[in-house]
This record gives structure tokens, C-alpha cells and sequence, in this order.
């Protein structure tokens, strides 16, 4: 069973029902990774989301990534990939995925400038983090590919357009 934990700074609207949206992103992202047993197993498998603002971001980025400038995303996966792995032969009873952290002003200045909704760009973003937390990456481009397509089938599944394409 899949828990989160949603912390939301005002700056999110409460209009939206972001714990609602979070679901399916991370449903998708998970089922098509190499960790889709995830999704079945009796454990509780916890996530932790945070909608913040910029001045938040920016602190965890600088102190955790030695950044010191604001972003969309920051992802802090609690256990290792290589652990992921021997979870479907030795379950524990309860397993910390990770933390998202996400900026409002960065991922509204985002989603108007690629001319999106704030709801679409926000299921891309969960998705990106989730496989961040499940061990992916984009630091060379075969890891990137990877990345990629995975979060390109996961949004087209949730009907949302590719966000890599250009034009």
C-alpha cells in the first residue's frame, strides 16, 4: 500500500485537491519502473511531499546540493536502489521511499511559460521525483533516456502530452 504525506504552504491553492493529483503520477511511475512489485506487496511504502515556496527550496537546495538558487523539484530518496531491489524477497514491514520537495513559484513560472497547466506540469514533476526516489537519473544520457521515457509513457497514460517535445 502506497501512503503520503503531504505538507502544503499556503502559496498552493487549496483549490486544487494536489493530494488527488499526486495518486496517479506516482501509481504510474512506480508500475513502470523496475520496481513495480512496489505496488503490490502488504508493506506500506510511505511518501512524503512537501509544496513549498522558494524560499524553502532554495535553503534545502544550497544546504543539500551546495546550490544556491531556487528550483522546481528536490527529491531525497531514503533508501538505496541496490536495497530496492532485494525488498521483493525480503520485505520489511514498513518502507520509507523518500522525500519531493516542491517550489509553487517555480512550478507556476514553468508551467505558463511551456503554456500548461499548473495541474499537468505538477503530475510531471511527481512522476520525475518518484523515479528520482525509486534510484533513476539524468546525469549521462543513457540514464536520461531512460528517465525519460519512462515519465513520457507514465503522462501519456494519464493523457498529459510529452513535455520533452519540442515545438
Amino acid at each position: 500500500m502506497i501512503e503520503i504525506d503531504l505538507d502544503i504552504n499556503p502559496k498552493w491553492k487549496r483549490d486544487n485537491d494536489w493530494l488527488a493529483l499526486s495518486q496517479r503520477p506516482i501509481y504510474e511511475a512506480i508500475e513502470l519502473s523496475d520496481y513495480s512489485f512496489l505496488q503490490k506487496i502488504d508493506n506500506n511504502v510511505s511518501i512524503s511531499i512537501l509544496l513549498s515556496d522558494n524560499e524553502t527550496i532554495h535553503t534545502l537546495n544550497q544546504q543539500y546540493r551546495s546550490k544556491d538558487k531556487p528550483t522546481d523539484i528536490l527529491s531525497f530518496p531514503m533508501i538505496e536502489r541496490s536495497e530496492l531491489s532485494t525488498l521483493a524477497h525480503h520485505p520489511i514491514h514498513e518502507i520509507l521511499l523518500g522525500d519531493i520537495i516542491l517550489s509553487h513559484d517555480i512550478c507556476h513560472s514553468e508551467a505558463k511559460e511551456k503554456g500548461i497547466s499548473l495541474k499537468d506540469h505538477y503530475q510531471h514533476l511527481i512522476v520525475h521525483g518518484i523515479l528520482h526516489l525509486l534510484g533513476y537519473n539524468h546525469i549521462d544520457d543513457d540514464d536520461a533516456d531512460k528517465m525519460q521515457s519512462i515519465e513520457i509513457l507514465a503522462l501519456k497514460k494519464m493523457g498529459i502530452k510529452n513535455p520533452y517535445e519540442k515545438g
